[in-house]
């Protein structure tokens, strides 16, 4: 059953309050869209309804729909595109940009790709249901796993791997170690087309979101980033993240 990544508080107009930007709203939800839009039934209606929204250009839309490829290589393909124009400088309002993906995913008749457009557009609105339980979730949450990794950290991810000169062609051994299957491994590489850099970055996005068997591996914390890393041969990049308790 789908996990919807409801755990980061809804920004409300208070004073004092940070706003999470509408590519971070998005980029939380992407392990469950590119799930699920692939194998949505009348995925090429979904396609066409995000093209007539001026959200998908014709050529992509032709493109994704002629190559062979797997349901979550469909899905992924689509979100991917999504958010690459929600983060381009050309896109003006960013905001308003993933309203009118929200408001796609609601009119079409897939109920989970609904949940997803009415979850997104409730935090991006500002809609104030459910926000003690949600604030009190994130509070727990920060209690008990103090050190725990998640969507907001993958920028500081890549960082990280670059500066310790991590060799992004063994992305693929990090990421079995990390705990995600082979087989979703194999529709990363065939996504990014072997572009082993995108590669570990969607790795990385899959292990903070605790993909496939993550949190068996002990879940995306530092420690378990430095094990695997040791594990795969790179001890000498491995040292170099610094694991210390934060305070």
């Amino acid at each position: 059953m789908i996990k919807f990544h409801f755990l980061a508080t809804t920004v409300f107009k208070m004073a004092g309050a940070t706003e999470i930007s509408p590519a971070e709203i998005f980029l939380r939800n992407i392990p469950d869209l590119s799930e699920n839009i692939g194998k949505s039934f009348n995925f090429d209606r979904l396609l066409d309804r995000l093209h007539s929204d001026g959200l998908l250009s014709e050529s992509f839309v032709s493109d994704v729909t002629s190559r062979p490829s797997s349901e979550y290589q469909k899905g992924s393909s689509v979100v991917r595109e999504l958010y690459r124009q929600l983060k381009s400088r050309l896109t003006a309002d960013p905001k308003q940009f993933l309203l009118r993906i929200c408001n796609a995913l609601l009119k079409h008749e897939d109920q989970t790709l609904k949940g997803l457009g009415r979850s997104m557009k409730r935090e991006l609105t500002g809609d104030e249901t459910n926000t003690i339980e949600k604030e009190e979730t994130s509070k727990e949450i920060k209690k008990s796993n103090k050190d725990e990794l998640d969507y907001r950290d993958l920028d500081v991810l890549m960082e990280t791997m670059t500066r310790i000169h991590f060799p992004t062609h063994k992305w693929s051994l990090l990421g079995l170690q990390l705990g995600l299957y082979k087989h979703t491994l194999d529709d990363i590489e065939a996504n990014c087309r072997g572009k082993t850099a995108e590669c570990l970055t969607e790795c990385l996005s899959l292990w903070v979101n605790k993909r496939d068997k993550v949190t068996e591996k002990g879940g995306p914390i530092w420690s378990s980033l430095k094990t695997a890393i040791e594990k795969i041969g790179e001890s000498s990049c491995a040292e170099k993240i610094d694991i210390s308790p934060s305070s």
